[in-house]
């Protein structure tokens, strides 16, 4: 598996408008670390910027993954289940670090703020397993994924503003009860399940038809070159 994700990370420059998606890559990274330092670790969006990054490194991979140029490689099922989702993996965790350094630097400067940092934390772990299982659905059921993407992140991001907002007690036995190590931990695990659900549900969806809604006429004109 892992010589394939390095075969698929040396074509990268064939996928789909690469070039175009690995700038959207680097520009949600620097505005979500922007966002994230400029308001101390209090508001979710930034750090939800952050792991936008890997959605679209896998996204990049399962597209090069359809291309005509893989297809007729023996490995091609890998290509669009195990490759992206170990891309995910990799990208999530080094990504969702990047977040920890920098939450545990803004919990030092601001020890008041740690349970609503904490929190936020594990609001991100919570999201980038949906972008996981978004990721796995959008190619297949286009539809279904933006449901359940709009309707994931709304109810996640709405009780985060809930639980947050107007000076209330933070009330959320699951992150309070826990010591920042605790919150952590249980976020990398948050963070693996998605990759790990995403491997699973590219597995089972392997042989279901693409979306034409998925696929506008660009996407369909390189699938066919």
């Amino acid at each position: 598996m892992m010589r394939e994700l390095g075969i698929s990370i040396k074509m990268l420059k064939h996928g789909f408008q690469a070039k175009m998606q690995m700038g959207m890559m680097v520009l949600f990274l620097i505005i979500g670390l922007t966002i994230e330092l400029g308001t101390k670790g209090t508001y979710w969006m930034g750090a939800m910027f952050v792991m936008i990054t890997p959605m679209y490194f896998a996204q990049l991979i399962y597209g090069l993954g359809l291309s005509q140029m893989v297809t007729v490689s023996p490995h091609n099922r890998r290509f669009q289940t195990g490759v992206p989702a170990m891309g995910s993996a990799i990208l999530s965790t080094i990504c969702f670090t990047i977040l920890v350094l920098v939450k545990c630097w803004e919990i030092n400067k601001h020890p008041e703020l740690t349970d609503i940092i904490m929190l936020g934390l594990f609001i991100t772990g919570a999201i980038s397993l949906v972008f996981n299982v978004y990721t796995a659905v959008v190619y297949k059921y286009y539809a279904v994924s933006l449901i359940i993407m709009c309707i994931s992140v709304g109810g996640i991001s709405g009780s985060y503003g809930f639980l947050t907002g107007m000076g209330r007690e933070i009330r959320l036995p699951l992150v309070s009860n826990l010591s920042v190590g605790g919150v952590i931990l249980l976020s990398y695990v948050l963070v693996l399940a998605g990759a790990l659900l995403q491997y699973v549900i590219s597995c089972a969806l392997y042989r279901k038809p693409l979306s034409e809604y998925a696929q506008g006429a660009m996407m369909r004109k390189y699938l066919k070159g």
